[in-house]
């Protein structure tokens, strides 16, 4: 019993902040335009994205997140589209400031449609993504400059997003 009421002291001690890191998950919804670049940009339009994210950050500096983004560039000749669903885990790097970077691995579903036979063709590739991140006063808005690059087969397929987000 004295274990007991000295455990639900300590507690009820902590400080709120402590309390606060137990459940660190926050969500939240981006969009904004992706410039692609190399053999993506040679054949695309500038595109755009958007995304949804969950993360967590253990401590201070250091944690982890989750990505789910569409992007979708517009295409010059038979190609109509470009898109890439991508599924990545980032590791998250916060600064005492607004500044943050991350960066991780992830797996992107590329879809090419063309134009005249409406077929679509789909493959699963292994990507990495990087980048920089401002929050603003209210930490609850967010923009970043990322840049992201899929392996393909036969080239790599890169773009650069830039993103502006909302947490909640």
């Amino acid at each position: 019993m004295k274990r007991f009421l000295l455990s639900a002291f300590l507690v009820s001690a902590l400080p709120a902040s402590a309390v606060r890191a137990q459940t660190p998950m926050r969500f939240s919804v981006a969009g904004g335009m992706s410039l692609a670049i190399g053999t993506l940009g040679d054949v695309s339009d500038v595109g755009f994205d958007i995304g949804l994210r969950g993360e967590t950050v253990r401590g201070r500096e250091w944690g982890f997140r989750g990505d789910l983004t569409w992007d979708r560039f517009g295409a010059r000749g038979p190609v109509d589209a470009y898109s890439y669903l991508g599924l990545a885990a980032n590791l998250l790097h916060r600064h005492r400031g607004q500044l943050y970077e991350f960066g991780g691995l992830g797996l992107y579903n590329r879809k090419i449609a063309f134009r005249e036979s409406g077929d679509n063709v789909s493959d699963s590739n292994l990507g990495m993504q990087f980048g920089v991140g401002l929050n603003f006063r209210s930490n609850n808005t967010f923009v970043e400059l990322g840049l992201v690059n899929v392996f393909t087969e036969r080239s790599n397929n890169a773009w650069f997003p830039l993103r502006f987000g909302v947490r909640f």
